[in-house]
């Protein structure tokens, strides 16, 4: 199994914390900051890589390449499907030396339909993606930053790649410059000279380094007109977690302008505001109309209630602990019968403790105080437990075999069965007015919006608060299981349990966006730090793998794995 170190993981691909100011390094370090850099130390003494700080920026400017040659990788990806072998194979040699710069080619060369080029482009991927793997290289980073030289910025800046699908190896590289400009106490001047860069992914980059110090927030804010939209909202995503109110007014405006996948970011990171109270008005399809109605209702919203409204709200989201629990439905007729298990494990995959005699456990939500909430698929309830298994809530029985369950914030339980959408008040009382679903029902999901999502053959329906039809997204064959997650960015992940054996990212128009093969996977979920974690029902195994579709994680299961949750 391969190792993957959660702990460094958990460090260099979050968000870095706010500061509330440039301070100069305090005489002590914490003890989680010792450790932290402990495991970074220890992470790149395992992959034989340097420590120090000669070492580590020779490293980094290996990987670097000063000017890329775009006409010369262009010809190689063309060469790739040449009838000559020996031109495919010095093709494959120059792409797979051309480093970063070369994997957003590759990743459309990999789509291509000539199978000779997608193998080959795979190929080259998996190369790349080995030698600039996100956690070797953060770790990488924050090492070099604690050591203070001064080549460290202009190092890092150097090597950070500007394609926006590598957002993982920036994360560390945006960690690993926080850290650094703290313990200088002042931003190095090519980070500030970053913010006018005329590439907008650098001026993303000193955004997100410089954004949490109040000393460079004005220079933050003149971001909000930026020509790109990307930047404009990096700006204010990023001093609204430092909450600064002047940051709402940028997002209202996504609302209406650019791209949809930033509208609906923006209204997401709005949702957030809201705590238990509807949102004023919601996207939906995100059709020019509405986002024209939905923008004026959210001004309107931010105009009545701005004065009372807690913007810390956005940073109270409860941190990954590194923890995966995994859910088996049944071993074909073990686990004491047709019950099922629950089980957690760490980064070793070791189990830590476990929950037998389930009726089939199918899906699984993770509730404060360490409880859980459990669809019981042959027990046709839903119920709530402590660690030890025990029950303190339970559904009446439900008329059909329940999929999935969700808790809501009003206390409400919300349940898909294979035939109906349910909402249970805690006393078991039936509220809501829901549509019944024509064909057999896989999953139902309430986004923050308070619209309900829900998962039957061949499509995706939305249900506005009401339980009205909002629209309906064709998302390719499904048949015998299949899974939903709702991605911020408006898009749907799909796992397509027996038609397909794949796992795919649906746009809002039913447009396939990414995609990979996973055999028989019933439920997924897209990690913060852009990974996919599986679980391979009949196949019986959960795995992780990241954006290029390279495995970095792996555990075998007993019985049949149906959902994973990563918290």
């Amino acid at each position: 199994m391969p190792t993957f170190h959660f702990a460094v993981a958990l460090l260099l691909l979050g968000v870095p914390a706010v500061a509330h100011a440039v301070q100069p390094p305090q005489s002590a370090e914490t003890s989680e900051h010792q450790t932290s850099l402990a495991e970074c130390e220890k992470l790149l003494r395992d992959s034989n890589l340097p420590t120090d700080a000669e070492g580590l920026l020779q490293f980094f400017r290996k990987r670097t390449l000063a000017e890329v040659d775009r006409g010369k990788i262009e010809t190689a990806l063309k060469e790739l499907g040449s009838p000559d072998f020996d031109v495919r194979e010095k093709a494959s040699e120059i792409l797979s030396n051309a480093g970063l710069a070369a994997i957003p080619l590759l990743r459309q060369a990999s789509r291509s339909d000539d199978y000779e080029v997608a193998r080959r482009a795979d190929r080259c991927l998996n190369t790349i993606a080995q030698d600039a793997d996100p956690l070797r290289m953060g770790a990488a980073a924050r090492v070099l930053a604690a050591t203070r030289h001064p080549q460290t910025v202009p190092t890092l800046w150097a090597y950070c790649p500007m394609s926006s699908e590598d957002e993982p190896l920036v994360d560390g590289i945006v960690t690993a410059l926080t850290e650094f400009t703290r313990a200088q106490g002042k931003a190095d001047p090519l980070l500030l000279a970053g913010l006018q860069d005329p590439h907008p992914a650098r001026r993303t980059l000193a955004v997100r380094v410089l954004g949490p110090f109040p000393a460079y927030r004005e220079a933050i804010r003149q971001k909000f007109i930026d020509a790109d939209v990307k930047v404009r909202f990096v700006a204010a995503s990023t001093l609204l977690r430092a909450e600064d109110p002047t940051a709402v007014p940028v997002l209202l405006t996504l609302l209406t302008e650019g791209p949809s996948e930033y509208a609906f970011l923006a209204e997401d990171l709005l949702c957030q505001l809201l705590g238990d109270q509807p949102p004023p008005m919601t996207l939906s399809a995100a059709d020019e109309t509405t986002r024209r109605k939905c923008r004026t209702a959210w001004e309107q919203w931010w105009k009545d209630h701005s004065a009372g409204i807690d913007l810390g709200r956005i940073n109270r989201a409860e941190a990954l602990k590194g923890l995966t629990l995994i859910i088996e439905v049944d071993n074909n007729g073990g686990f004491n019968g047709s019950a099922g298990r629950i089980w957690e494990c760490g980064p070793d995959g070791k189990q830590r403790w476990e929950i037998t005699a389930v009726g089939g456990p199918v899906d699984v939500q993770v509730l404060p105080g360490g409880k859980l909430l459990i669809a019981e698929y042959y027990n046709n309830r839903v119920t709530e437990r402590d660690r030890s298994g025990k029950v303190l809530w339970e559904s009446p029985r439900l008329p059909n075999n329940p999929v999935s369950c969700q808790r809501l914030p009003n206390g409400n339980t919300l349940i898909g069965t294979m035939s109906e959408i349910i909402e249970l008040t805690r006393d078991g009382k039936r509220v809501g007015n829901y549509p019944k679903p024509t064909s057999t029902l896989y999953q139902v999901v309430r986004a923050r919006n308070g619209h309900t999502f829900y998962l039957s053959n061949n499509q995706v329906v939305e249900l506005d608060v009401a339980g009205k039809e909002m629209r309906r997204v064709s998302v390719g064959h499904t048949s015998g299981w299949a899974g939903l997650e709702l991605l911020p960015n408006g898009h749907f992940l799909i796992s397509y349990y027996v038609a397909g054996n794949k796992i795919a990212e649906i746009d809002g128009t039913g447009k396939v966006v990414w995609e990979m093969h996973a055999p028989t996977a019933s439920r997924t979920q897209k990690l913060r730090n852009g990974n996919i974690l599986v679980a391979g029902g009949n196949h019986m195994y959960v795995a992780e793998y990241d954006r290029n579709k390279k495995e970095v994680w792996r555990v075998a299961t007993v019985g049949r794995p149906f959902s994973v949750r990563r918290y």
